[in-house]
């Protein structure tokens, strides 16, 4: 025992006495007292501030995003949020892209995918009557070709042509049998109209079409349309227009014949309507 107050000696390993004050541990300005109480405070503040459900972990309340696929133009838009005296950007919204179901490759893969439905010889040989072949022939094989009209110039009533069925179609050959054509309708010099008929491989020649105008429709077939200095490619079931003024080229490029209505557009003067109708005759095509 020591005989100093307040000092109490310790066993060591060696059996000696070590000598601690007490009053420097009870004092208190003592620092080591202070310490383990200031540990405590600042893990008691970070568990009050937890945000999770499980108690001593930390999560950010920051939301969590996958990662854009900005090759399949996935993004992020962002906008202004007031935080304070700034605008703070923030995301608004994410784009997506719906994504398809991944299909399996090679025979795995086939196996899975749909087959179309193969059609029989005969289900082949009706749809190709049923969208080649003319499904109402015949229906005006008893239809006449005249009927009784009222002349524009005369006002009496008259006989003219004014039907065409395609039986009573018969093209003849035109510029050294390079194209066929028929002048089935006229209305004096005013106007007219018929059918052409060009081979494969050949060709209405170079026209200009002066001061008439003409509107060809595609019956079948296909056909390259020059005009002035353009080309333009008209199926079936197209039209084309040549104004009066330039010249005009058309040339079959299918592998069957090119079939084409036409109609011709003049302005007739007032009282030379024969004379009209004569000019025009004289100088069809």
């Amino acid at each position: 025992m020591s005989d100093r107050p307040g000092v109490s000696a310790s066993p060591n390993k060696k059996g000696k006495g070590k000598a601690t004050d007490t009053n420097r541990k009870s004092g208190p300005n003592s620092e080591r007292s202070q310490q383990p109480q200031k540990r405590k405070r600042v893990a008691s503040q970070i568990s009050s501030i937890d945000h999770g459900t499980h108690i001593g972990v930390r999560r950010s309340p920051r939301k969590r995003y996958e990662p854009l696929e900005w090759w399949r133009l996935e993004k992020a838009v962002y906008s202004l949020r007031a935080m304070g005296d700034a605008n703070v950007p923030h995301i608004k919204e994410i784009i997506r892209l719906p994504k398809e179901p991944p299909q399996l490759l090679g025979a795995a893969g086939r196996r899975y995918r749909k087959r179309k439905p193969q059609l029989s010889a005969s289900q082949v040989s009706d749809t190709e009557k049923a969208t080649k072949s003319n499904l109402e022939e015949g229906w005006d094989d008893d239809t006449k070709s005249h009927g009784v009209v009222v002349d524009y110039i005369t006002n009496e009533e008259v006989e003219r042509h004014v039907i065409s069925t395609f039986g009573m179609l018969d093209p003849k050959p035109a510029a050294n049998e390079d194209f066929f054509f028929e002048r089935v309708f006229a209305d004096g010099g005013f106007m007219a109209a018929g059918y052409i008929t060009i081979p494969p491989g050949r060709a209405k020649p170079n026209k200009n079409t002066k001061h008439n105008t003409y509107v060809f429709y595609v019956i079948e077939g296909a056909v390259n349309f020059v005009i002035n200095q353009e080309s333009f490619i008209i199926a079936t079931g197209g039209e084309f227009l040549a104004p009066r003024g330039n010249t005009y080229y058309i040339q079959n490029i299918s592998d069957r014949q090119a079939k084409l209505f036409f109609a011709q557009a003049r302005k007739a003067p007032m009282g030379e309507d024969d004379e009209a109708s004569r000019y025009a005759y004289n100088h069809r095509f």
